[in-house]
């Protein structure tokens, strides 16, 4: 404290010096006249000085925090800094103030020295799916467990993915590990890469050099990775606190999940019996043809879904996928007929001769089999 009082007396304080005081708030700040020496410096002005002291209502700060107080952009850290020290309450208040600003300003709340410890923690997990936010994170070598554990459970894949290769950190702590795999919402390239992790942790490989290049062997090998090569009860663990999440989530969380998550998520939802939900899933950006084709085969997908595919011209000028459409027994028969005429000779007389298709789609392609090779 005599530290702070001594450069506090001077006359003029220089930036550096000012950065090396501001600690000084986070204390239990009473004494009136290091207040005034605050003030005389600008590093408070009324409104910080208000706030510090706890001495401005819950409803000013919420008028602070929607704007209708303006706030001096080079306060805005010391701001957001006050509110979580004194009115941690208003946390959803602060969430709405702190994602309407400008990444240039958010960076600013970062590289401050106030965020470390349980400030940048109360603050990542109001900002845990703000992308730039975790990436400044990051670059600036602020990344703990504890933050990681935060971070593990975004719902934004952008910061899972990022999150998911900070491997130093990770290997040294396989609950992270498991809470990202078990996250819905880990991208599936994450997934490959922290089996990856647990599967050289579980052979006792040695440790890769932070920053050293994967050889392409490597990189293909970490591409061979599946949930069969995880521990059996590492792998059942993942699997039920994954499965458990999602049922736990509302409709509109399903949503959410269905248009961002990660394939085992996405097959998950696909069986929904909400449509709404089920049929969001073929929104989602990631899907792939794969994962279209094993739905269109599967006899348990929903009739609506294979109805909402027959409607994307991508997907059934995949020949594959129009042909198991047509051989889905639960495909609407307007859907198969109109695909008919897009396969080959051999599977329309497989097609003809199947005794799991409707009757008059199985007639229907014996009549064009019999067209094509001219028998009458």
């Amino acid at each position: 404290m005599d530290s702070f009082i001594g450069l506090l007396s001077k006359e003029y304080l220089t930036d550096v010096e000012i950065q090396s005081v501001l600690p000084l708030l986070k204390t239990d700040l009473r004494d009136p006249g290091v207040i005034d020496q605050l003030l005389k410096h600008n590093i408070l002005n009324i409104i910080t000085k208000e706030l510090l002291l706890k001495k401005s209502s819950e409803e000013q700060v919420k008028l602070l925090l929607s704007g209708s107080i303006p706030i001096v952009p080079k306060d805005i850290p010391l701001v957001v800094f006050l509110v979580i020290k004194s009115y941690p309450q208003l946390f959803r208040e602060l969430f709405q103030y702190l994602i309407k600003l400008d990444d240039t300003t958010k960076k600013s709340i970062v590289n401050n020295i106030l965020f470390e410890g349980e400030y940048l923690y109360f603050l990542c997990k109001l900002l845990k799916n703000d992308p730039m936010f975790v990436s400044e994170i990051i670059a600036k070598s602020k990344v703990d467990r504890n933050l990681l554990e935060i971070l593990s459970s975004s719902t934004e894949p952008e910061v899972l993915f990022r999150v998911s290769n900070l491997r130093p950190i990770l290997e040294k702590d396989h609950d992270l590990i498991k809470a990202l795999l078990s996250n819905p919402y880990t991208p599936d390239e994450s997934l490959v890469y922290l089996k990856q992790i647990l599967v050289d942790m579980s052979l006792e490989k040695p440790e890769q050099e932070v920053g050293e290049e994967k050889s392409i062997e490597e990189k293909e090998s970490e591409r061979d990775i599946s949930d069969d090569d995880l521990p059996k009860e590492i792998k059942k663990e993942v699997e039920e606190n994954l499965y458990q999440k999602i049922s736990k989530m509302t409709i509109p969380q399903k949503i959410k999940l269905a248009l961002k998550g990660n394939k085992s998520a996405r097959m998950y939802l696909i069986r929904d019996p909400n449509k709404q939900i089920s049929t969001s899933v073929l929104s989602n950006p990631k899907i792939t043809e794969d994962e279209i084709s094993f739905m269109v085969r599967n006899k348990s997908t929903p009739e609506h879904i294979i109805r909402e595919i027959g409607k994307n011209n991508t997907w059934i000028n995949n020949y594959s996928i129009a042909k198991d459409m047509v051989f889905n027994p639960k495909t609407p028969l307007d859907i198969s007929m109109n695909l008919l005429g897009r396969l080959s000779l051999s599977d329309i007389e497989k097609l003809s001769k199947s005794k799991d298709v409707p009757t008059a789609l199985k007639n229907q392609a014996l009549r064009i089999f019999q067209a094509k090779i001219g028998k009458k």
